[in-house]
Order: structure tokens, then C-alpha cells, then sequence
């Protein structure tokens, strides 16, 4: 039987990562789908792709640099389709291959972008990890050194926060301190037992119009 796969969201600065590290300490396996990005670019394949669409300049010793690929995607809006449908079929199936190996009862994924990629589906609950506007673009200005302009206009390209409250299971407001946050960890694992499994996709079918192909790599050992 599949585990109980528990989706971890929210928006930039919103203390998701916090929550899902707090949810690993307590012993529970999460797969943080960025890391599987970040594999993902290490790949040959994917690699010669990348420079084949947005040139050379990208390699930094012959590695991807992603900050290097985020000023060219982010430069023209088009370049975005462009890169994720190199990525993206390979984050996916490499998620799939996580859970088609895991031996565990719940499994918890961050994805920052759960909603936006349309995989509100391949999951049994979504939890939503969110702030304050203004407390979002003061923690982006303090840790990334961003303008107030800039990162009020991160956030304002993203998904609107009602709308993802309306799509999740559970919300959880991070406004306060860090303690306060992990009070509301200790809940979620109180109930876990009560999170039933739903008829969900695959990850890879929840992309129905994307076309792909298996890269055949094994990404399960270092995250079951």
C-alpha cells in the first residue's frame, strides 16, 4: 500500500521550509522537491538541454548555475515554458519514483509551487504555510536583501493567498515565533492517523498535456 502522501505549501517567505524541517526532526521522512530540482539539473541529459536552450553562459564549471538560468528565464517570460518543460517532467517522475519505493506510512513533499503546477491532485491533504503580507516582504527585505518593490512584487506574482486557502485542507498561520509554529506541527502529526488516503494522480499524470520521457535515473536511494 502507497503511503499517505501530505503536500507542504506556501509562499515565498512564509516559514514552509521551517515547517517542514520541524515535521523531519519529529521523525518523519519529507522530500523537499528543490533538492529534487537541483539533482535534477546535475543530469547529463538535462544539462545539454539547458545549454542547448539558453546557451553556454549558464555553465559554471560545468555545472548549471541556477542563478545564472534565473536572470535568463526570468528575463523573458516565454524562456519559463521553455525551461519547465525540460525540468519539470523529470522532477515529476522522480517524485513518483520516491513513492512508488517508500516503505513509510505518511510522506510528507514541500513544493513550493504545489498549486501553480497543478498537483493539488496527487495528494491525500495539503497543509498551507502562511503570513502576513507585511510581514512577508519584511522577512524577504532582511533575508534576501531585497528592495520593498521587488519583493512585494514576488509576491504579488504569485498565486493569491485566498485562493490557496480555499484549495488547502488545512492553513496554518506563521506570524508568530518559531515555538508558535511548532505548536501547530504537533497538531498536524496528532492527526495524522486521521487522514484518510484519496483516489489521487501520479505526479506525472497530474501534467496531463505535458509530453515525457524516463530518464531511468534511480533518485529513491537517497530519499526513501
Amino acid at each position: 500500500m502507497r503511503p499517505v502522501l501530505i503536500g507542504i505549501t506556501g509562499g515565498i517567505a512564509s516559514g514552509k521550509s521551517t515547517f517542514s524541517r520541524m515535521i523531519q526532526e519529529e521523525g518523519y521522512t519529507v522530500i523537499f522537491s528543490d533538492q529534487i530540482g537541483h539533482e535534477v539539473l546535475m543530469l547529463p541529459e538535462i544539462k545539454l538541454k539547458l545549454v542547448n536552450a539558453f546557451g553556454q553562459d549558464i555553465l559554471v564549471q560545468n555545472k548549471i548555475d541556477r542563478n545564472k538560468l534565473r536572470e535568463i528565464v526570468f528575463k523573458d517570460k516565454s524562456n519559463i515554458d521553455k525551461l519547465n518543460k525540460i525540468v519539470h517532467p523529470e522532477i515529476l517522475e522522480a517524485m513518483d519514483d520516491v513513492v512508488n519505493h517508500s516503505s513509510f506510512e505518511y510522506l510528507f513533499f514541500e513544493v513550493p509551487l504545489l498549486f501553480e503546477t497543478r498537483l493539488e491532485d496527487c495528494f491525500d491533504f495539503i497543509v498551507l504555510v502562511y503570513v502576513d503580507q507585511t510581514i512577508q516582504i519584511d522577512r524577504l527585505i532582511n533575508r534576501n536583501h531585497y528592495s520593498y518593490d521587488h519583493a512585494k512584487s514576488i509576491i504579488d506574482s504569485q498565486m493569491p493567498l485566498a485562493i490557496k486557502i480555499e484549495k488547502s485542507d488545512l492553513s496554518i498561520e506563521n506570524n508568530g515565533t518559531e515555538e508558535d509554529l511548532h505548536c501547530q506541527v504537533w497538531k498536524v502529526i496528532k492527526h495524522l492517523s486521521g487522514i484518510r488516503r484519496r483516489k489521487i494522480k501520479s505526479f506525472v499524470e497530474s501534467q496531463d498535456n505535458a509530453s515525457y520521457h524516463s530518464s531511468k535515473k534511480d533518485f529513491t536511494k537517497k530519499h526513501r
